[in-house]
């Protein structure tokens, strides 16, 4: 699914488990919960995926360095008070291409 999609109309995916693959953009994470910010070309904007520590691979996705490009499947969330319309929580988060820390 592109973002440019679920940006149109985010109610209408509300709950929905989708799968996205973009380049990260920024990742920052603490003990328990990590937020990705992810951009996959559709629009200028970027998605962003929250992960916790429930999640399999959740020290491996708290390493994932800016511009790698990876695959995630989760949850839409609409967050109508938040800073942006929905989030995505993260079933799995997949490296398709990991990028240098330089």
């Amino acid at each position: 699914m592109l973002a440019k999609k679920l940006k149109e109309d985010p109610s209408k995916f509300d709950g929905q488990t989708i799968d996205l693959q973009g380049w990260v953009r920024t990742n920052r994470n603490s003990k328990k919960i990590g937020f990705i910010e992810l951009n996959d070309g559709s629009t200028f904007s970027n998605t962003q995926i929250v992960y916790e520590d429930s999640l399999p691979n959740y020290t491996e996705a708290s390493k994932i360095t800016l511009g790698s490009a990876i695959g995630v499947k989760g949850k839409v969330v609409v967050t109508p008070d938040g800073k942006q319309p929905f989030e995505i929580h993260a079933e799995q988060i997949e490296v398709l291409g990991a990028a240098d820390h330089d």
